[in-house]
């Protein structure tokens, strides 16, 4: 069963989270991180560019929108 654009684009937007996530979970295992405003600000920005750079990364070679959680990109009909 192919999934609605709605759950596509939704998949791929929150797996910019989960790679952010594994961050913490790789910091959890020994990795220290202090927690304080710049990295809060430094773990945004990682996650905005990890997803601008597989954004490009897609536009160049399909399949590397796997790394969004789905290689199909939502379609949205036109606006009037």
């Amino acid at each position: 069963m192919p999934l609605s654009d709605a759950i596509v684009s939704l998949i791929r937007t929150y797996a910019a989270v989960w790679v952010s996530a594994a961050g913490l979970w790789l910091a959890d295992r020994g990795i220290e991180l202090p927690v304080d405003p710049a990295t809060i600000a430094v773990t945004g920005l990682a996650v905005s560019v990890y997803y601008a750079v597989v954004r490009v990364l897609e536009s160049r070679f399909p399949a590397a929108g796997v790394l969004l959680g789905s290689a199909k990109r939502p379609t949205y009909p036109p606006t009037s």
